[in-house]
């Protein structure tokens, strides 16, 4: 939960990154708004969802088979 709340985040790339930093929220925002290149930012944001339901699928997986361990 924490995770998908997190990944969206807009400040903390700026915070942590410093200004030159390029991270995918910021990447995103980039290309929607200022460079106006719709194609590439609904591109990279796919790959991001993928890339989400991707870990989302694998950690369900791996929580799954360990319960079935511990029975």
């Amino acid at each position: 939960m924490t995770f998908c709340l997190s990944f969206g985040d807009f400040v903390a790339p700026v915070l942590v990154g410093g200004p030159d930093g390029t991270m995918v929220a910021n990447l995103l925002q980039t290309q929607f708004g200022a460079a106006l290149n719709w194609p590439l930012g609904s591109a990279l944001a796919t790959l991001v969802l993928i890339m989400v339901l991707a870990i989302l699928g694998l950690t369900g997986w791996a929580e799954r088979a360990s319960a079935r361990n511990l029975r």
